[in-house]
């Protein structure tokens, strides 16, 4: 699509707008773990956690602000690793730590970077920080 072949907005499709938001917003999707051979539910981050982990990342050039941004959209776009039992059968004191107890690297950057397309961010954030 392209601004000179663009149409002029209706009312309708500033309705249309609004529903799709309001259904994006409830958007999951089931990510292959490789290292597990399973799928886990993911559910689409609030566009405040986007930001922040888009801040956290910084510019993208940073792998260790990469892995720490992709480790928090992982924990809280899954309600699976927020549960307190889950907690207390792995050990773990910090809740954030769920992820390194479970996930190698290369799980966090698969998930991560699959993550990044469901929120449709990978792209626009580097056109952003750019």
């Amino acid at each position: 699509m392209s601004k000179e072949n663009a149409k002029k907005a209706t009312f309708e499709d500033l309705i249309t707008k609004k529903l799709q938001k309001e259904k994006e917003q409830f958007k999951v999707k089931d990510i292959y773990i490789s290292s597990m051979d399973a799928y886990l539910t993911f559910k689409k981050p609030k566009d405040d956690t986007i930001l922040d982990v888009i801040d956290e990342m910084g510019d993208m050039e940073d792998i260790r602000k990469v892995i720490d941004g992709y480790k928090k959209l992982i924990y809280l776009c899954c309600d699976m690793l927020q549960d307190p039992k889950l907690h207390d059968e792995l050990d773990v004191k910090d809740p954030f730590d769920t992820v390194d107890v479970l996930f190698d690297l290369a799980d966090i950057m698969e998930i991560g970077e699959q993550l990044m397309d469901l929120i449709n961010i990978g792209a626009k954030a580097e056109a952003i920080k750019n």
